[in-house]
């Protein structure tokens, strides 16, 4: 669909049980998702790739794999396994034998290597956003926050962001055409958040972002009209049985 809206046209016919849409190409012809086509069970993924402009499909030969992104102006790769939404009910303080891991692909190549693995916490939502930073969101200190890691230096993860009380963060993402680690948006416990432009120390200072709701929806919810305002005729039946009444152009009895 382009950016201003309009009509959706459908680009995938997998005959899947489930499809996400994970990133597009540095070169924008491509889009990046992950699919369950072809797999033996429904939350088993992996990457497939197909013109932004309609076409084949085609899968990519990197395995089971819930992720997928690029560095942001370099021939890096990001491979994210068993990497789903640390919040659902189902993973939330998860600590068996698939919690997420990273891969990394550092030339462009196909030669993946481990990049995070084996941390005591689940790990989702990874996101390349600077050249020699990753991020992503684990629970291993207590409720999902944002940590970083260094993939030119390696060394420790650092907590980048901390989630409001009670709550986990969800559905991480930053400016896609100008990626950067202080620069994010997230969802905890059902509101929108973003980072403060002025905070450059972790952990991040971010506010609530207002939402007024523009689409059709409600207008073409059904409602019902005041029919004592809107009363144009009225005829009594002979024996007084009945009304017949026109209101709004319509007959009613």
């Amino acid at each position: 669909m382009e950016g201003e809206g309009g009509a959706c046209r459908r680009l995938t016919y997998l005959g899947a049980s489930t499809a996400t849409v994970l990133s597009w190409t540095p070169d924008s012809n491509f889009i990046i998702f992950s699919s369950s086509a072809n797999q033996p069970m429904p939350h088993r993924n992996t990457i497939w790739m197909v013109p932004a402009t309609g076409g084949k499909t085609s899968k990519l030969q990197v395995g089971p794999a819930a992720s997928f992104c690029f560095q942001p102006s370099g021939t890096g790769r990001l491979l994210g396994r068993y990497t789903g939404d640390p919040a659902t009910t189902e993973w939330k303080g998860y600590r068996g034998g698939c919690i997420g891991n990273l891969w990394i692909d550092r030339a462009g190549n196909g030669s993946f290597e481990p990049l995070l693995s084996g941390t005591e916490g689940n790990i989702g939502a990874p996101i390349w956003a600077d050249d020699d930073k990753v991020l992503f969101i684990s629970d291993h200190e207590g409720a999902g926050a944002v940590y970083s890691l260094n993939v030119t230096t390696g060394g420790n993860v650092q907590l980048l962001l901390q989630p409001p009380p009670g709550f986990y963060i969800r559905h991480l993402a930053t400016d896609t055409s100008n990626p950067c680690a202080e620069k994010l948006v997230f969802v905890a416990g059902g509101c929108l958040y973003r980072t403060n432009s002025q905070s450059k120390t972790a952990p991040l200072a971010y506010e609530a972002v207002n939402i007024r709701w523009r689409g059709p929806r409600a207008g073409r919810e059904r409602w019902y009209a005041d029919v004592e305002e809107c009363l144009e005729d009225v005829s009594l039946h002979p024996e007084g049985l009945s009304l017949a009444i026109t209101a709004r152009g319509k007959m009613f009895s």
